[in-house]
């Protein structure tokens, strides 16, 4: 409602990022005591909204590239890799990504991002061939990098405590 107030100012326009079932929720909630069909709620979206843009989910590949690449700043961390050649992989990643009509993200790809180092990250580049698939696909995450980031963190916390207390968990094991 205060935003339609500067909607009438001269040479402005107004970005709204937004879930739309949230957007759609809150109309039906302000306007509660009136009985709003589907169609109401979507007219009165879209005298809101005048050009909406749907921000795509991303892809296997999209996820694939995701994940090795955080997957690769752990290892960073971990004294594992560079820096350097962690930036450099994620460059060439994300390029290769940029142009997933040539093709997929493949193993060999992901082995020649991280050239020399790519031994050191075998078992990364594993588990994010194995993943990104489902990953992408299921309803829980689909996709979604929040929900992806938020899993890794997870695994990743759950080994730390392990290895803490003394147990021996293979990371590939806790991801499946």
């Amino acid at each position: 409602e205060a935003m339609r107030l500067l909607l009438f100012v001269p040479r402005t326009a107004f970005i709204i990022a937004a879930d739309e079932g949230m957007i759609r929720s809150a109309v039906r909630s302000h306007f509660s005591q009136s009985n709003l069909d589907n169609d109401l709620v979507t007219n009165y979206f879209d005298k809101l909204i005048q050009v909406p843009l749907r921000v795509p989910r991303l892809s296997a590949n999209d996820v694939k590239a995701y994940v090795i690449i955080l997957l690769s700043e752990l290892a960073v961390r971990d004294n594992r890799l560079s820096k350097v050649c962690a930036e450099n992989a994620k460059s060439f990643i994300l390029e290769k990504a940029k142009r997933s009509w040539q093709g997929h993200l493949s193993k060999k790809d992901l082995q020649e991002a991280f050239g020399g180092s790519a031994p050191k990250l075998e078992k990364e580049i594993s588990i994010a061939l194995e993943i990104s698939e489902i990953l992408s696909s299921t309803k829980e995450i689909a996709g979604n990098p929040r929900l992806i980031k938020r899993f890794l963190n997870n695994l990743i916390i759950r080994q730390r405590i392990a290895e803490e207390q003394g147990l021996a968990i293979v990371f590939e094991q806790l991801v499946k």
